[in-house]
């Protein structure tokens, strides 16, 4: 439909090209890259383009489409490898793995291929959820600094957090009481 999402190689690490750069999860990447190299093309499925939607394999960029186009391109923008993805088939190979429907775009033949293909344009799936990866012991204080705000100062003070801690005790041994 009109999702789209670009991932991005950038130095060592995979972002989110479309959206700023943002670190993605390199694992996720990881794994869907893979599952696209090792699929393998198992069993031909229909030829009929008014029977595409019922796999989710009709053109990627029509409208309340369900299917998934991918592109690979090289460090240059080449097109490398292309395919139209579509919905899963549960258990097509037996009771634990599960196929994919896949189809390329300019061919008329669908396909089912033996692996899970799981990709979203949703940002959330793809995204580094930490921003921050420090010990909070370590941290003295933090300054957060609003444009037209006067800065908002926060520091730790050791002694106030030992003095809520045994509050804390007190309060949860008189529940218990």
């Amino acid at each position: 439909g009109d999702k789209k999402l670009a991932l991005e190689r950038k130095d060592q690490a995979w972002v989110l090209a479309d959206r700023g750069g943002y670190p993605a999860k390199p694992e996720a990447v990881r794994t869907l890259l893979v599952r696209l190299a090792e699929a393998q093309l198992v069993e031909p499925k229909t030829r009929k383009s008014d029977r595409f939607a019922m796999l989710e394999l009709e053109d990627a960029g029509a409208k309340d489409t369900k299917s998934r186009e991918v592109r690979l391109l090289d460090q240059q923008g080449g097109l490398l490898a292309q395919a139209i993805i579509g919905k899963k088939r549960l258990d097509a190979f037996g009771s634990s793995k599960s196929g994919t429907y896949v189809r390329w775009p300019e061919d008329a033949q669908a396909w089912l291929a033996n692996t899970d293909v799981d990709i979203s344009a949703s940002v959330r799936d793809w995204v580094q959820p930490s921003l921050l990866d420090q010990d909070a012991a370590k941290i003295k204080s933090v300054t957060v600094e609003i444009p037209n705000e006067a800065p908002l100062r926060i520091e730790r003070d050791a002694g106030a957090a030992a003095r809520l801690l045994r509050v804390l005790c007190v309060e949860i041994g008189r529940a218990h009481v």
